[in-house]
């Protein structure tokens, strides 16, 4: 028998503004991509996590619990050292890129509160940047969650769609219909996975993104609800 597709199973993708179980993040910490920037990003990084934490005066974190993936177990002891006192938990997970937002799964929501994740394909958006593990890391991260996955060799990066939970999804042409991610299919083949693979009902397509943009089109450079 298939697989059910999520919008068949009675999942959805809310908004990014519904209430989180956690905040999943990677730890910057290769050297090569980096280079001279390390440093500053990873205290970058750092102020981040004490944003999400969101802790009182007496040091008690009011905002939301964070899963830090690391690449090698030496990351891990220096990002946990750093981040002493949030709560953050550290998982050993190595990736090529730290935007978790287009190489993690989509997370999923049933009417009940049950949490499932979907993975989608990843090429490095349409092919520029191939970093080693970030083709397979939603996969890895959906296993190690425990939660209901399901998968798709269709390529869609969570930055190309922004949902407002209750139906609509917003995109753009310039990205989902670009050949360099699903060639070959139409819009309104694109229409109807995004609807079976995120529960929404309704498209809204912007054209072009801004210009330069390697992600070719984004549409969380353009437009957010």
């Amino acid at each position: 028998m298939p697989t059910p597709r999520p919008k068949q199973a009675g999942f959805l993708m809310p908004a990014e503004w519904a209430q989180h179980a956690l905040v999943y993040l990677a730890w910057p910490s290769a050297a090569d991509l980096w280079l001279e920037n390390l440093p500053a990003a990873q205290d970058e990084f750092v102020a981040f996590c004490h944003a999400v934490a969101d802790s009182d005066a007496n040091g008690n974190a009011r905002g939301e619990r964070m899963k830090i993936l690391v690449p090698t177990v030496k990351d891990g002891a220096i990002a946990e050292k750093r981040l002493q006192g949030l709560p953050a938990t550290i998982e050993l997970q190595p990736f090529g890129d730290i935007w978790l937002r287009d190489t993690a799964p989509l997370f999923l929501k049933n009417a009940s509160g049950q949490k499932a994740f979907a993975r989608a394909a990843f090429n490095g958006w349409g092919e520029k940047y191939n970093l080693p593990h970030d083709p397979d890391l939603a996969l890895r991260i959906g296993k190690s969650s425990g939660h209901l996955n399901f998968e798709t060799d269709w390529v869609l990066e969570g930055g190309s769609v922004e949902l407002d939970g209750e139906g609509t999804c917003l995109t753009s042409r310039q990205c989902l219909l670009n050949p360099n991610r699903n060639p070959g299919r139409s819009e309104i083949e694109v229409e109807a996975f995004l609807k079976n693979w995120l529960g929404c009902e309704k498209i809204l397509w912007l054209g072009d993104g801004l210009l330069n943009d390697h992600t070719d089109g984004h549409i969380d450079t353009m437009a957010r609800f």
